[in-house]
């Protein structure tokens, strides 16, 4: 029997003997459904979510700060997971500690077909930002992620929002993307209506 299959039996017995599925397996606070999430086993993970108790684990995050269910499935890219997820009634707009969201993490991932059902699911692409500004438009723009940015854009991200917090340099996404060379994210942010005129304070490039 291997992991999945022995991880399937496992949560198959507990919720049919009524254990408790939202009780944390390890020290890091993991919860089974964590897990199944994160390994992309969705036969398990739906097994998970027909047991009682699970809703409260569904946004349950790790005590390091690895996030709940959703957040480690999205930045995993188990797009199959990710929305059962979401069917279940995860928050697409859960945060960790650092700001960053599920459609953060997959937007920096490049995982574009995750974005896309957090996006219709409801995830926030304007207001979004973690602790040192960044959105998910400006992180998958400096990866060189096009898919997501092209499909960010389609969602009404703000294409010129700059990192705004006191320590950063008041980058855009179109000017992260043109640092380190990524053209066709530049062709798209530019199309998307994207201005070339914003400036880094500290250096006085355009």
């Amino acid at each position: 029997m291997n992991r999945y299959q022995t991880l399937l039996s496992i949560s198959t017995c507990a919720a049919t003997a009524g254990a408790d599925v939202g009780k944390a397996l390890t020290a890091d606070g993991s919860t089974p459904l964590f897990i199944a999430a994160q390994n992309g086993h969705l036969h398990v993970v739906e097994r998970l979510l027909a047991a009682p108790g699970v809703e409260a684990t569904l946004d349950k995050g790790t005590t390091d700060d690895a996030g709940p269910p959703l957040f480690v499935a999205s930045y995993m890219g188990r797009a199959h997971v990710v929305a059962r997820l979401i069917a279940a009634g995860a928050n697409v707009d859960t945060a960790l500690a650092t700001g960053a969201t599920p459609l953060y993490i997959a937007a920096q991932e490049g995982h574009w077909d995750v974005a896309v059902q957090l996006i219709v699911a409801g995830a926030d692409v304007i207001r979004a930002r973690t602790t040192d500004g960044g959105t998910p438009l400006f992180i998958a723009a400096n990866r060189g992620q096009v898919d997501v940015v092209a499909q960010l854009i389609a969602a009404g991200a703000a294409v010129d929002a700059t990192c705004a917090t006191s320590t950063t340099d008041g980058d855009t996404p179109l000017l992260s993307a043109a640092f380190r060379g990524h053209v066709d994210v530049v062709a798209r942010l530019i199309g998307g209506g994207a201005a070339g005129a914003y400036t880094r304070p500290l250096f006085g490039s355009t």
